[in-house]
């Protein structure tokens, strides 16, 4: 379903145009690629060795490839790191928001791997992108090798003051309130600050109902999953996903990390020790 994602196209563009130019500034040498799917065009910015063994890297609601920039040269060390711009989002891709509850983003993920070859892949998913590497997680799991989630979506409700917050920010006209709230006290790098600012100006966020995964679902995760998430997430209550998740995926490791919010970074040392371990 295709949406109109942005509020004017003046506001698209001024976006874009900071996109570029945080892309101008990537921290480590990068290859830009428009990959084809069903559900329309994936930009993609790919880093890292080639002989590196594939990471797939999946960003948050409201957000773009970009907001990996902090951690990416750890990445990129370890990894031929893809970093998608998910369908619908601020980002390059297609403008099309698919149902939470089809196989639509399980079918797009599966057409980027196509077209890149690669039979099997290591998936790392933030918010929004952890629900989506557990969708197509979930109904291939065979092409999964290992999966990290930060504050992931999907797994337990968003907070009631959270949700109530977001609306009463959002009708008085102060959405740059909920990226400090989303953010809590992590440092934000001024390039994706800005970005954020410009996302919450002229982006049109999705409202709908979010999905959980259902337990039969989860238990389709034989591979090792590791969960992360910050004891000051405004979103979702991490010791509720760990918990939720311990029940039914066999495999999982998890850690809790004192004073971090939604915006989980610094942690690649620990993933890239798990990928690899």
């Amino acid at each position: 379903m295709k949406n109109l994602i942005f509020k004017t196209g003046e506001g698209k563009n001024k976006l874009l145009v900071c996109y570029d130019q945080v892309l101008t500034n990537w921290p480590v040498d990068h290859e830009e690629l428009t990959i084809p799917t069903r559900h329309g065009d994936t930009f993609a910015i790919v880093c890292g060795g080639p002989d590196l063994p594939p990471l797939i890297m999946l960003h948050g609601a409201a957000a773009n490839a970009l907001f990996f920039k902090h951690d990416i040269q750890a990445y990129a060390s370890a990894f031929r790191v893809y970093i998608l711009d998910i369908p619908g989002e601020a980002g390059k891709s297609a403008p099309n928001r698919l149902a939470w509850n089809g196989p639509g983003y399980a079918e797009w993920l599966e057409d980027v791997l196509i077209y890149l070859k690669l039979e099997k892949v290591n998936l790392l998913g933030s918010s929004q992108g952890g629900w989506t590497a557990l969708r197509f997680a979930t109904l291939h799991p065979r092409r999964v090798n290992k999966i990290a989630l930060l504050a992931t979506g999907g797994i337990v409700k968003t907070k009631p003051g959270f949700i109530l917050k977001a609306i009463i920010y959002s009708l008085l006209g102060m959405k740059d309130r909920i990226n400090k709230l989303v953010a809590g006290t992590q440092v934000i790098q001024p390039e994706i600050k800005q970005l954020m600012g410009l996302i919450a100006e002229h982006f049109k966020a999705r409202i709908e109902k979010e999905y959980l995964f259902t337990d039969a679902e989860l238990q389709q995760l034989t591979m090792p999953v590791y969960s992360i998430g910050g004891t000051e997430d405004v979103v979702r209550s991490v010791i509720a996903i760990n918990k939720r998740l311990e029940l039914n995926i066999p495999l999982l490791q998890s850690a809790i990390i004192p004073g971090m919010g939604h915006v989980v970074v610094e942690q690649a040392a620990r993933i890239i020790d798990f990928m690899k371990g």
